[in-house]
């Protein structure tokens, strides 16, 4: 196919075991018209409909695959500020079966966050003519973090919630900011969580020392989810001799909190991973890969989590990256796969299942379930290929082919 890149009259797609919104359809054809669903039918139409055939030959299809978590890939860091890094990282996930994500940038002073955001802003229209994943907005990580547990976050810039700073920075990113994670027991996080629900912008717990109280009042005061669950954050411990839970004690017992997961094999075990799909179920849990610009590098030199002249040093091993000279995670070299793989493989999570935690969890936590998140008629024509062994063949944007081996 030499259609990459460029949008095609129509699309049909035939021979295809479509998965979506937790269902696996054995044998269907996805119609596509002007960059939207247009119709999906059962088996394979009898007559030519006026569309190219793209024939899968009986390979999954699903709801394209959202990142809400994701700080590179591909040897670039949305932090380097360069249209370049965000179309390069947005290139190299979308050959791994991501079609669209949340740039995810981490703790930083106010000029790195600014000269991110210009970079953001042509680069999000630019990602719309390259052969990359969409890039929705941005997922503030920082810099209103627990000093306790700043996992590879730089401490120096770490800080408690100031009102004039973070409306400075909304109003900076330009309605660009489409989650914020913060430590929830830090003084001012509840009334800035109140006020950012007001500008319409998720609000996730993460890098915290909260206990369960703490969390429990979070969780009814503006704070909807919880970021890389069980990662960089207080577990159950002993307060005054007895024992208390934390954040995901707090989040398993609220019925309306989303819980990111790392799945990548590495930041949690199969047994956790699991444990949360069996109390919060698929409709309550995104998978993340938090991946750095390590992801699928294979150049030479020091590696940094954010700017790669200012960011923190990690070192690349085991299939993560980890503090320089510490045993402290500083983030995944994971991809789309990765995550389709370690949950279906090692927490034997139905593929369906999978999928859905992909792409409809995600697209309710940013609120765009409009045009995101599912295969039906009018959504936009966001669509990930896949084999049996959970390698991308196809990845389609917005009904644009940016990547394509089959």
């Amino acid at each position: 196919m030499k259609e990459r890149g460029r949008r095609m009259p129509g699309y049909a797609i035939v021979n295809a075991i479509l998965i979506n919104q937790g269902k696996i359809v054995p044998s269907a054809t996805l119609l596509i018209k002007d960059g939207r669903i247009s119709c999906i039918l059962d088996g394979k139409p009898h007559a030519n409909i006026g569309y190219k055939e793209i024939d899968v030959s009986g390979r999954y299809v699903s709801s394209g695959l959202m990142d809400l978590h994701v700080h590179g890939g591909g040897g670039f860091d949305f932090m380097d500020g360069s249209v370049d890094a965000f179309l390069g990282a947005a290139e190299f996930h979308a050959r791994h079966g991501t079609t669209s994500l949340v740039a995810t940038f981490c703790a930083s002073g106010i000029s790195g966050y600014q000269k991110a955001f210009k970079a953001f802003h042509k680069a999000r229209e630019a990602c719309l003519e390259s052969n990359g994943a969409q890039i929705l907005g941005v997922h503030m990580e920082g810099p209103y973090l627990s000093h306790e547990f700043k996992g590879a976050q730089p401490e120096k810039v770490l800080k408690t919630p100031l009102e004039n700073e973070y409306k400075h920075l909304v109003k900076s990113a330009e309605g660009s900011i489409l989650m914020w994670s913060a430590a929830p027991e830090l003084p001012g996080s509840l009334a800035m969580a109140a006020w950012l629900n007001g500008q319409g912008i998720t609000v996730s717990a993460a890098h915290t020392a909260a206990d369960f109280e703490q969390a429990d009042l979070a969780f009814r005061s503006g704070f909807s989810s919880v970021t890389h669950s069980y990662n960089a954050m207080a577990g159950i411990r002993k307060l005054n001799s007895l024992k208390s839970g934390g954040v995901i004690e707090a989040a398993y017992l609220n019925d309306n909190i989303i819980m990111e997961l790392i799945a990548d094999g590495v930041h949690l075990p199969a047994c956790l991973l699991k444990l949360a799909y069996k109390i919060k179920g698929p409709g309550k849990i995104c998978l993340v890969t938090d991946a750095i610009r390590a992801a699928g590098w294979e150049g030479k030199g020091r590696i940094r989590l954010g700017n790669s002249r200012r960011g923190t040093p990690v070192r690349v091993e085991n299939g993560a990256a980890w503090l320089k000279d510490s045993p402290t995670l500083a983030g995944s070299t994971a991809t789309a796969e990765t995550l389709l793989r370690v949950m279906s493989r090692e927490a034997e999570a139905p593929l369906e299942d999978v999928c859905r935690m992909m792409s409809t969890t995600p697209a309710s936590v940013i609120r765009s379930r409009e045009k995101k998140g599912a295969l039906k008629t009018g959504k936009d024509a966001d669509l990930t290929v896949f084999d049996s062994q959970f390698n991308t063949l196809m990845t389609m944007v917005k009904g644009r082919i940016v990547y394509d081996i089959l």
